[in-house]
Formats: structure tokens, C-alpha cells, sequence
């Protein structure tokens, strides 16, 4: 658990680099990304920052899906992406019975 504070290099750097690259590139090679139960918060930005650099820098990236019960969170998602369409899911079975 990294909790949503501003600055996490100088606090996390030796633990969670290895993992932030990992979720970088893994964001780089997806086709699909689906954002479950995550709200994005306006406080966290090193991961917002990691997402939209990652996500605008992947050209392979086709489809985004986020799992929320809050449809805000969908709005946020979709901001962060500009122009890259989203499918909302306000639940797991929605998400289930969504077609690809």
C-alpha cells in the first residue's frame, strides 16, 4: 500500500522504483487496461503523472475500462486519457457482461 501523498521518490525510492517501472512498462505494451476500484485522487499525482505520460506514449492501447461504483471516478479516468475512449462499469457483473 503506497499511500496519496505528493512526493513518494524520497520516501519509497528503493521499494517502489522497481515496481513503478514495472507498471510503466507494462502501461507502455497494454492494449487493454482495466482501472478497478482505484479513484485516482487529485493528491496522488506521481501516479496520475505515471499513467498519462504511460498512456499517451502507448500507441498500441485500444480500450479502457474502469470498474467504480462512483462514475466520477470514469470522468477523472477520462480526463487523464484526453482523447482515448473509456468504457464505464459500475460494477464486476456489468463489467462481465460488457462486450469487448
Amino acid at each position: 500500500i503506497v499511500p496519496p501523498i505528493y512526493e513518494k521518490a524520497s520516501r519509497y525510492r528503493q521499494v517502489i522504483q522497481p515496481i513503478w517501472a514495472a507498471a510503466a512498462a507494462s502501461i507502455g505494451r497494454a492494449s487493454r487496461l482495466i482501472i478497478f476500484g482505484y479513484s485516482f485522487p487529485e493528491t496522488d499525482v506521481a501516479v496520475r503523472s505515471l499513467f498519462r505520460r504511460n498512456v499517451h506514449s502507448n500507441p498500441k492501447l485500444e480500450e479502457v475500462a474502469v470498474i467504480d461504483t462512483d462514475p466520477f471516478v470514469a470522468a477523472k479516468v477520462s480526463a487523464l486519457l484526453g482523447r482515448k475512449p473509456i468504457r464505464y462499469c459500475s460494477s464486476i457483473p456489468a463489467f462481465a457482461n460488457m462486450k469487448w
